[in-house]
This record gives C-alpha cells, structure tokens and sequence, in this order.
C-alpha cells in the first residue's frame, strides 16, 4: 500500500530551523488543475526526504529546504502524480507552480498522515499494493516476479494467483480494461519497460470491478513526457562458454519516448526480446534470426517478444487522448520424455493382412545405425511447438468537465491467437501409426517412442472488442462514480487428438472438438464514498448481463440471457489516533469460461458444453485493523472469510448417439 511520508516538528525543531534560515532555501509555489484553478490538500514533498507540507485551500505551499538538486513531488487525489526537479539556492526562494493532470481513479491509493493521527482516503476498500516509479524497479527482468512479491499474491507456471484461488479467477487488465481471454482465462505478460506502475487488489473491490474472484490486477503502461527519455539493456547468463550458462538467457529491451509537438504531442516506444531454456533441455534443432546481416539469434525453448507503441495528445487543459497499441508474441516448444531420444532406429517393411496395404515397421533403437536399414528419428522434433500471440489497440479519452467530474471513455479492440502443431503440419500430415514402440520383433519397449508425431493440433482464437464508460464527481463530502462496460466476444477453436485419422463422420480427428461461437456481455455500477466525522462508508451495486448468442438452437439452451447483481459494502473508522478498523462486504460472480460454455457438443469430443452454465459465485467478508508504528512504518491484520460455490465440475451422462458415457 501507498502512503505519503510524514514529520513531527517539536518546538526546539522549530527555533533551530528559525535559527539556521540564512543557511536554507525556499521552495513556493502553486498547485493548479489543467483548468487553472487551485487544488486545496494536494501533498508537496521533497523525494527521499522527510520533508514537505500539504498545501493550503488555496493550492499555495511554502517551506525551506537545504541548498542544491532535488526532485519535487507533487500528487492530489484524483490526479497524476508529478515530480519535478529544482535547484534551491542559499537564502533564495524558488518559485514554482505546478499543474496535474487528472488521473484514472481505480490507479488512486494514497494514505495521508496528519500529525499522530491516520486519515485512509481507502481504508475500507481492500489491501493493495501500489507501484509507482519510485519503487517498481525496471532493472528486474520479470515482471510478474515483482508482482507476486506481494503478500497474497503467488506465481506458478507463469500465472498469477491471489489468496489462494485458481489463476483464472484473477483478473488482469491494462489501463483499466480486461485483457484476460474470455475463452479460457489466458492472461497476457508486458514487458517490464512498458509498465508504469501495477494496482494489486487482493481483498474486497469497488462495485466498478467485476468478472474475478481472487483479485485485480490492473497494469498501467507508460507514456511519452514533455522531454525525451530512454533506456537500454542487455541481461544474460552467458559468461562465455556453453558449460557456463544455466538457462541460456539473454534479454534485450529498449524504451524511449519524449515530445512530438511541446505540450501537446508525445510519444513512447518499447520493446522487449527474451530468449531461453529450460532447465530440461531438448535436442531439437531451431531456426535463427538476423538483424543487419552480422547480428545472429538463435530461437531457444523459450522465446518472447514484445512491443509497444503509444501516442499522448493533449486536445486541450481539460483534455486528453492516448492511443496505444501492444503485441506479444511467444513461440516454445515442450520438453516430452518419452520423446527426447536422437539416434537411429531400425525398419521393415510388411504387408498388412487387412489391406494388403505396404508399411513401415519400426525395432530397436540405437546411437549409431547398424545397417542400411536403419533410419536417423530426432524425437525431439516430433513434439508440439507452442506459439501464441496477444495484440491490443485501444483508445482513452479523458475529460474533466468541472473541477470536481471526470469522465473517462475506453475502447479496445484484442485478441488472442494460439497454435499448437509439430512442424507446422496440417492435421492429415501427422505420422502417428501404431504402436509408437518396438513391433518388427514382439517386443513392447517400456518406454521411449521410436517414430512418428505426438498426436496432438490445436487452434484457438479469440477476439475481444470493449467499450466502457465511467463518470466520477465530487459532491460535498460524497465521491460518486459511475460506469458502463460492453464488449463482444468471438471464439473460434480447432483442437484434434490423432489429427491424421479419421472419425466415424469421416472428419480428421479421433477426439475432435470445433467450434466457432459469438456472444456480448455488458455491466454497468454505481457507487459512493463518504466521509463525516472520521468515518468513511462505500456503497456500491454492479449488474453483470451475458448474452450466449444466437448460434445454439433453442433446445440447447433454456436462458440465452441472464444477469447477476452485486453488492459491495465497506466502512472505516479511526477507533485510536493511531489505528483504523476496516470492514468491508462483497458478491463477485465470475462467468465461466466461455469454452465451457460453447464447447463443441458432437460424439467426438471428451467433455460437452453446457450453454446453461451459472456464473461462479464468491461472497467474500474481510474485516482489517491498521495500526501505525512510526511514520514510516504502518502494519495491517485482516481476517477473511469466503463462500464459494457455483464452481465448475464434470458430470458423466448418458450419449444419445453412442453406447459409452460421455464427460
């Protein structure tokens, strides 16, 4: 969590300061919005100093400050932070006015601290972790790692967790928009150069939050400022010999960004490459890449790429649009035991007796080749290579209306490409005979295949494209906000166990599930926060509506639409000068993933889709007492409770078409 730092000035602190004025500086100036006027208890302080001050209800600050560089922070509820860098002289005052911009208000987590006294602007609301530049470190390679470093939060396989939960439950976005497949939870990694700060929601959530159950995790990607800016690196484990290396990493990244047009116009870039093993190392043999004819890359288990490209254009004081567009694309291939064997293996050909047809059979298996009939297998590359690709353009218009109303307009269009195949074969090009072992001399080997292709093909894609609209005003001591999201959902998946055989339909695939599906979903919120006396209450009510599609009949689905209601409760209440009592109530309903929903219902696949499926529920109470040790240090023990039903399981009925049960 994020909290501003603060100072208890005793009266001999006051006198030596007094005392000591002609050795000091001062520092002045005014706290302004785009639109000019005056920001009242925004927060002034010097970066790695104790010093500071809010500042008074007309924006002004005023305090002296030791000769010489520092770099001056500048944050406001509801806007963006700004740090600027000054230079104080001895007994000079420096006058600066600084004007911020307003800020997405799900990004907003700041702990003002007056006197012994805490004051939480969201105690009630969750635990959560806030990053910002001054501690989200870009020398970290992974950025996920960083992430799951905080208290709740776990990472295995590349996927994030929260308290526990499965991965799919943990819903992951991009400047406030949900980016996680739809189709099966498939969340996407940025690169860490593209990343200004991660918001990490590990307890009970607003009512704008909807679709987990675990926890949100909400990136926010960098941008172009008024001056140029940029960075390089170059990160690997190879000290220069091959039995010197543990994984075979490098990683290169490259940011810059600056002004197009001086106050109007600006522009970021990144990219991010990362090439590396495993530690269960393959023989297969991959391709290379060039750069400039001299530069050589050579593909390894695992590849990465990432880039990004956003433009900042500030229409006018009181507006901003950002366009922005982001790519991923990984390729790796899976390390397969019974298929990580490169040698020779020994064949005949035979009649069959069914149908006089001519075959290959394949015996024993051996480093070098023992005769003119043995043939070179590199298993190895008969395993699936993986590749996916994630790609994002979306647009976010900001516009403060009045002083105390922001309205903030969203629309993205992203999609999800993945393929898995060996060789990049078409499902009737695998060699998968039967039995993969020892068959010219009756032998069943124990293990280790010696020809043919795992017998796996897959494609999925998905398309996902979102519209949402929030409105936050101030009103006295009531902070309202309210929103509506839509977005639209197109599925296409192609998955084949034995691709090269042929079905009792006379399709490709012995298990064969292929769908195409669309449907949309729509949520709309309101919610208030409000302060009095101490106190601060949040109220808040979500409705969630899925809409299935018409692409199903009427006698495979009973309820084409349906909706869900969720409300959200919370309250705080400062019970000492130094702790804070926190309670908060919430329903989270999460629809299941939509491939359980639009899963292929043919003789041909091993578990059936259920259109009818209700949404996964969690109602979950947390109740939480910060504590403040030292103006540095603050701690928080929180006791939660969570009901969780409607999740999804597998039940065996009876196949209409067939004599077996189906999944």
């Amino acid at each position: 969590m994020r909290f501003l730092k603060f100072s208890v000035f005793a009266l001999f602190a006051v006198v030596f300061l007094c005392s000591t004025t002609t050795n000091m500086g001062w520092i002045e100036g005014t706290v302004l919005s785009l639109g000019g006027d005056p920001l009242p208890n925004a927060a002034v302080r010097i970066v790695d100093t104790e010093r500071g001050q809010a500042v008074n209800s007309k924006g002004h600050f005023r305090f002296s400050i030791r000769p010489g560089k520092h770099n001056l922070e500048i944050s406001h509820i509801g806007f963006e932070t700004e740090v600027i860098s000054i230079v104080v002289s001895a007994g000079q005052t420096l006058l600066r006015n600084v004007v911020l911009e307003p800020a997405a208000p799900e990004l907003m987590n700041v702990y003002r601290v007056t006197g012994n006294q805490i004051e939480s602007d969201k105690p009630i609301k969750h635990s959560e972790t806030l990053y910002t530049d001054d501690n989200f470190d870009e020398e970290d390679t992974e950025l996920l790692e960083q992430i799951s470093r905080n208290p709740g939060v776990t990472l295995h396989q590349g996927q994030l967790s929260i308290r526990g939960l499965k991965p799919t439950t943990t819903q992951i976005q991009v400047d406030g928009i949900p980016v996680s497949s739809p189709l099966d939870g498939q969340a996407v990694q940025l690169a860490t150069n593209a990343v200004q700060g991660a918001e990490i929601m590990v307890g009970g959530a607003d009512a704008e939050h909807g679709q987990f159950q675990g926890g949100v995790i909400n990136l926010r990607t960098k941008e172009g400022t008024d001056r140029f800016r940029g960075s390089f690196r170059y990160s690997t484990d190879d000290y220069g010999a091959p039995d010197k290396t543990y994984t075979n990493f490098d990683q290169f990244s490259l940011g810059f960004g600056g002004p197009l047009v001086p106050g109007r116009l600006r522009y970021y870039l990144s990219f991010q490459g990362t090439w590396q093993d495993t530690h269960l190392r393959t023989e297969e043999r991959r391709s290379t890449t060039s750069f400039l004819d001299f530069i050589q890359v050579k593909d390894r288990q695992r590849n990465n790429a990432q880039g990004q490209a956003k433009l900042t254009w500030k229409a006018s004081p009181t507006q901003k649009l950002s366009l922005e567009y982001l790519g991923n694309e990984q390729k790796w291939d899976s390390y397969q035991h019974n298929f990580n064997r490169v040698g020779f293996v020994e064949t005949e050909t035979d009649t069959a007796f069914d149908t006089g047809e001519v075959v290959t059979r394949y015996g024993d298996f051996a480093e070098e080749a023992k005769g003119p009939n043995w043939v070179f297998y590199d298993g190895p590359a008969h395993t699936p290579n993986y590749t996916s690709s994630f790609n994002q353009l979306k647009l976010i218009y900001n516009h403060q209306v009045f002083d105390s109303s922001l309205l903030t307009v969203k629309i993205s269009k992203h999609g999800f490409v993945n393929r898995e195949t060996v060789n990049d074969q078409e499902a009737w090009q695998y060699e998968t005979e039967s039995p993969w072992r020892n068959a010219i001399h009756g032998e069943s080997h124990p293990y280790f295949a010696t020809h043919g292709d795992v017998p796996i093909y897959a494609e999925r894609d998905t398309d996902v494209f979102t519209t949402k609209a929030d409105w936050s005003s101030s009103w006295g001591a009531h902070q309202m906000k309210a929103g509506v999201n839509v977005s639209g959902n197109t599925f296409s998946v192609r998955s084949l166990l034995f691709p090269s055989r042929l079905n009792a339909d006379g399709q490709y695939g012995l298990v064969r599930s292929e769908f195409t599906a669309r449907n949309w979903e729509a949520s709309t919120f309101v919610q208030d926060r409000w302060e009095h006396e101490g106190m601060v209450v949040n109220l808040g009510l979500r409705y969630d509506l899925l809409n299935v599609g018409d692409q199903l009949g009427p006698d495979e689905v009973q309820n084409r639409m349906r909706g869900a209601v969720s409300p959200r409760v919370g309250f705080a209440y400062p019970v000492t000068d130094r702790d804070v009592f926190s309670f908060h109530y919430g329903r989270y309903d999460q629809t299941p993933s939509r491939q359980a929903i639009f899963e292929n219902r043919s003789n041909f696949v091993t578990v059936r889709g259920n259109p009818d499926l209700k949404n996964e529920t969690t109602v979950a109470y947390q109740a939480a007492l910060q504590h403040l040790f030292s103006p540095t240090v603050f701690g928080q023990f929180s006791l939660y409770f969570r009901d969780i039903f409607g999740q999804l399981s597998v039940e065996r009925v009876q196949s209409e078409n067939t004599p077996g049960d189906i999944n």
